[in-house]
């Protein structure tokens, strides 16, 4: 009994000690949570997956945040470091699609391993390491390039009318593109889509855009739909480029963070230039805070539809096991002063004030005076509680017809594209020299048409559907999604961009503001 009381004396005693002589980097709360893993350790009734408490309690604190903070794996912090560099996971570079008994390449990644290795849209992939994938063996390709164990693949390859050519291809990392398309989309004007921000943003898009120039573009419009953002110090240099030096490019303060102000020091390469951006719900984070600069500057006309509204700076601080946990620190501001991040009873508020498919000018709308906010130079806009509010609004989200929707969902489109390119890609590189020759033919459009009507119905009855499915007539947003897949197949992914969007409101109003006096009513200069 003695010996019992001893011991538990000398456990509490223990305890005192270290817990008075130990200091924490977390403070009490820190060293509460150490003693917790050192009782479950010591006196739990069973084994505990300790590796696995730590993470799910990081997890459960992150949670009681905001939705950006997160704890991230070594795995995931390692795959976001990589993708703001540039670069995604390791792999081939290629994507292929099987039509009866051949296999042909769809797709390469700019600048990957197959492309290197010299594989071309339209090869037919005869072999892969010595097996034959023909007729129905082409499960087999799948089996090669997703096994984990290799670290390269031997393809006997063939375009049609050409010899056989056999390539090695090296598993590795694969460029992340920060630029989905660029191209000149009239004589005078130049359309650059950035799809998302990374350290290499700015040096891709002045090797496309200073060619532009040399052919006499006076006009520019940037393409944010769908960025997600990425890198803010990227955001900021590309800003910089469009700047008067010493201009405000946006500022971050925070409770622990001290006003930081992004000032401009590039004075303006691109002086001259008349700049449109385009704007939607998933335009975030870094691609706002360069929307935001050059509208606060009245540097660029903004055109779309209200963007997301994420203000938030997050930061990744490391963990001993290479894990970390990225934490907002602070908050982004527009020259101007307006925050970024909206709450979400906030989103959407101009829709309120437009009708329904209209495209119109926000400072025309009868909005509160809460709403109405003037620039640097003293120009009115509308904002709001976050997020960026265009200078135009154009409700361009026309939904794709119901026909559309069903055929492209049960893969029927892209069967026929891939099918019609196993027999046609030949006459179609000698027929059509560029893109432009390709979007306005409008008799290839017809002739899609048909084959198309042709091909729904024999797929449709092959498969066993539903006869609904099958259109009365073909929509024009299926023949041009379908020339918009010909288009990049046969030349390059810009052209996919210059036909797909033919039809784009926002993209043809952007055109028109150029020509018809909108940068001089609303004071918006190149300069």
């Amino acid at each position: 009994m003695k010996q019992f009381v001893s011991s538990i004396f000398f456990l509490i005693f223990l305890s005192q000690l270290s817990f008075s002589q130990i200091e924490y980097y977390g403070g009490l709360e820190g060293k509460k949570l150490d003693w917790v893993m050192y009782y479950l350790n010591e006196f739990y009734a069973d084994s505990t997956d300790n590796a696995y408490l730590t993470d799910v309690a990081i997890n459960s604190i992150m949670a009681e945040l905001d939705p950006y903070s997160v704890y991230q794996t070594a795995a995931e912090l390692e795959e976001m470091n990589k993708a703001d560099e540039g670069f995604s996971p390791e792999s081939y570079g290629f994507a292929y699609y099987s039509i009866g008994d051949t296999t042909i390449v769809v797709y390469l990644n700019q600048d990957g391993p197959a492309e290197k290795a010299g594989l071309r849209n339209s090869d037919r992939v005869l072999r892969v390491n010595g097996v034959d994938v023909t007729g129905g063996n082409y499960t087999k390709i799948e089996e090669f390039t997703s096994d984990q164990s290799l670290e390269d693949i031997v393809l006997l390859v063939k375009q049609p009318r050409e010899k056989e050519r056999t390539l090695t291809i090296k598993k590795d990392l694969v460029p992340l593109k920060s630029l989905d398309a660029a191209y000149m989309s009239n004589k005078y004007t130049g359309y650059i889509k950035i799809g998302r921000f990374t350290t290499k943003t700015v040096e891709e898009f002045t090797k496309k855009i200073d060619p532009m120039i040399s052919l006499g573009m006076a006009n520019l419009i940037i393409d944010l739909r769908g960025n997600y953002g990425g890198v803010m110090d990227a955001a900021v240099e590309l800003a910089d480029l469009f700047l008067l030096e010493d201009k405000l490019i946006s500022y971050k303060e925070g409770f622990n963070l001290e006003r930081h102000d992004f000032l401009a020091t590039a004075n303006q390469p691109y002086r001259g230039i008349n700049l449109s951006i385009l704007i939607d719900e998933n335009t975030m984070s870094a691609a706002e805070l360069f929307a935001s600069a050059l509208q606060d500057w009245d540097r660029a006309l903004i055109l779309g539809r209200e963007s997301f509204g994420k203000g938030l700076i997050q930061q990744a601080y490391s963990l001993e096991d290479g894990s970390a946990v990225r934490l907002t620190i602070g908050k982004y501001f527009t020259p101007a002063g307006r925050y970024l991040q909206r709450s979400k009873e906030d989103a959407k508020i101009i829709e309120t004030y437009l009708e329904e498919d209209q495209i119109a000018f926000s400072v025309d709308q009868n909005v509160p005076d809460y709403m109405r906010y003037e620039t640097s130079n003293g120009r009115g806009i509308i904002a709001a509680s976050g997020g960026i509010i265009p200078d135009i609004y154009v409700n361009d989200l026309i939904p794709n017809t119901e026909s559309y929707n069903q055929l492209n969902n049960e893969g029927i489109l892209y069967a026929f594209t891939n099918s019609y390119l196993l027999t046609s890609i030949t006459e179609l590189k000698n027929t059509y020299t560029d893109p432009v020759s390709l979007q306005q033919d409008l008799v290839f459009d017809k002739q899609l048409e048909t084959l198309l009507g042709n091909y729904i119905v024999s797929e449709i009855n092959r498969r066993g559907l539903d006869q609904s499915m099958i259109p009365r007539i073909v929509e024009k947003d299926i023949v041009t999604q379908v020339k918009a897949w010909i288009a990049g197949h046969i030349f390059e992914e810009d052209a996919y961009y210059y036909v797909s969007m033919t039809n784009d409101l926002t993209l043809n109003r952007a055109i028109g503001a150029f020509a018809d006096g909108t940068f001089r009513s609303i004071n918006i200069f190149g300069f």
